[in-house]
């Protein structure tokens, strides 16, 4: 029993549920914030089952949603699906959901460096080294990185910015 009297499954729903109504969570970051409410793991299991089984908590919707948020915040596929697996989610559909994603990164990796620097490849290795750091920590392959400063170099890319 909780303090109000209630039962602790009936607790736990209703958090799910609130937390559920702001943003999709993962099971994992679910259990995380119930086990910091101080909910007992033998408690948090039974109802992040039945979430699952109605549909309420969904890890295919979870995943998409978060591709799409942060991929429009300029984040690339490295970065992207590795905060997906801290989070709790299989590498397998990890790795579909951002095969699936619509978007380009080609065309995400080039916004994301003519707004940091207003597309300027660099005029010395130093510079160009150090744009290359920016974007990989910002979890663009080496591939997309080249193909962005290459269409820099020439301005050869054509996107809307």
């Amino acid at each position: 029993m909780t303090g109000d009297g209630s039962p602790p499954e009936a607790s736990i729903r209703q958090t799910c549920l609130r937390l559920l109504a702001r943003r999709e969570h993962s099971s994992d970051e679910l259990r995380r914030k119930l086990r910091n409410r101080d909910f007992a793991d033998a408690d948090i299991d039974p109802v992040l089952e039945q979430l699952q089984s109605t549909g309420l908590l969904n890890a295919v919707r979870f995943t998409e949603q978060y591709v799409e948020a942060r991929a429009a915040k300029g984040f690339g596929p490295v970065r992207i699906g590795a905060e997906l697996r801290e989070r709790g989610i299989d590498r397998g559909l990890v790795d579909e959901m951002l095969n699936r994603w619509s978007g380009d990164w080609q065309v995400v990796v080039y916004k994301v460096w003519r707004k940091k620097y207003s597309g300027d490849p660099g005029r010395d290795f130093r510079e160009r080294e150090k744009r290359t750091r920016y974007l990989v920590q910002r979890g663009f392959t080496a591939e997309q990185i080249r193909a962005c400063m290459a269409a820099g170099d020439t301005e050869g890319m054509q996107v809307g910015t």
